[in-house]
């Protein structure tokens, strides 16, 4: 096996064992700059570099290369914009880099044509065999975490994993798309286990959806899940009054603040939104209704809305459809092909409730999906 081939397939294997973990970085002080980079971030930068050189980089539609190209073009114009917030810099263009371009490029682009070439041959099984393994091993990470937290006294709230991510929820949310691509038992099982601990309503919604979608019969598997994203998330609404927690009606509180201050920043610049990261600033600088977290917004149409207005969450929505529509033909393959379509709604459906939208845990499944659904030549 050639040399390149061999760090291709180290690549993805560290990705996939190190993509849950936000936290997990290497960071040094370089005068009066800080540098920190996520390990699974770090070994995205590496396929860049790796697939750059190779000619490995994935191919990406006209429709989804137009959305795209919109969204950064937005967001060059509107990062001046959030760098008047009171006590916060001209970062607008470093979070665009950072965020959206590098999650693209590193991600998208060169990690699905990194996987691709692990694949070349058709065993995709061995990508699968790596995601399952760090799957089971987010998993005991979890399910460790949350029993800790419930002796604590934390039953029904989050819990920081020192140097991994700063709230445990994130494992869960990370690991409920893949129940759509895992087929080991044992790990569907552990999995399940550690997303009922972790008491995520988004990804309790997130994992019925994957297990449904590969469960049912096709026939019936659209109005099922369909009924079932609507009534989960009703449940997501009234669920802590119903269980009377202070703490998960403190959350759902700070929910509809983080939407407030985003519809806030929405109503202030609706066409090219406030520019990349400037949503959590503004929580920071006018201070939520219920608790100051400073929390990203949770959903990603307060997110892309607040940051990219209407120009960029259409730019965002054509890219979207234009993959979506690419692994909707691939599903009709195979049962495995079909399999890649539920991870890749379930993914999207994560989206609506969560902070994921410019996460490597989001970017580095689908750029997996895109690698192992591109054709093989």
């Amino acid at each position: 096996m050639r040399r390149v081939d061999l760090l291709s397939r180290a690549l993805v294997a560290c990705a996939l064992m190190t993509a849950p973990y936000i936290d997990w970085e290497i960071a040094a002080d370089l005068g009066r700059w800080h540098l920190n980079v996520p390990v699974a971030d770090l070994c995205a930068l590496l396929a860049l570099g790796l697939a750059g050189v190779s000619g490995q980089l994935a191919r990406v539609g006209i429709g989804e290369t137009l959305g795209w190209l919109t969204l950064v073009a937005v967001g060059l114009a509107s990062a001046h914009i959030g760098a008047g917030l009171p006590g916060v810099g001209p970062d607008g263009y470093h979070t665009l880099l950072r965020k959206p371009i590098f999650m693209l490029l590193g991600w998208r682009i060169a990690f699905a044509g990194v996987v691709r070439r692990t694949t070349v041959c058709g065993n995709r099984r061995w990508a699968i065999g790596w995601l399952t393994a760090g799957a089971c091993v987010c998993a005991g990470v979890l399910i460790a975490s949350s029993i800790a937290r419930i002796q604590a006294g934390q039953t029904f709230w989050w819990a920081a994993i020192a140097g991994l991510t700063n709230n445990g929820k994130t494992l869960a949310v990370y690991l409920a798309p893949l129940l759509a691509l895992i087929g080991s038992p044992v790990a569907v099982a552990l999995v399940l286990i550690a997303i009922g601990l972790s008491w995520s309503k988004s990804a309790w919604i997130t994992a019925l959806f994957a297990l449904a979608w590969v469960r049912l019969p096709a026939r019936v598997r659209g109005p099922v899940v369909a009924v079932g994203a609507v009534a989960g998330l009703v449940a997501m609404t009234f669920l802590p009054y119903l269980a009377r927690s202070p703490e998960q009606i403190d959350a759902l509180n700070s929910r509809i603040s983080l939407d407030k201050r985003a519809w806030e920043m929405f109503c202030a610049h609706p066409f090219i939104g406030w520019g990349a990261g400037s949503n959590v600033r503004y929580e920071v600088s006018t201070y939520p209704d219920y608790r100051v977290n400073g929390v990203d917004a949770h959903g990603v149409f307060a997110k892309l809305g607040s940051e990219f207005g209407v120009l960029g969450t259409l730019g965002w929505l054509v890219a979207t459809t234009s993959l979506l529509l690419h692994f909707r033909r691939r599903a009709r393959g195979s049962r495995f092909d079909d399999a890649l379509y539920g991870c890749f709604l379930a993914l999207h459906l994560n989206l609506l409730t969560s902070t994921e939208t410019f996460s490597q845990t989001h970017w580095a499944i689908l750029g997996l999906l895109c690698g192992l659904s591109a054709r093989r030549r």
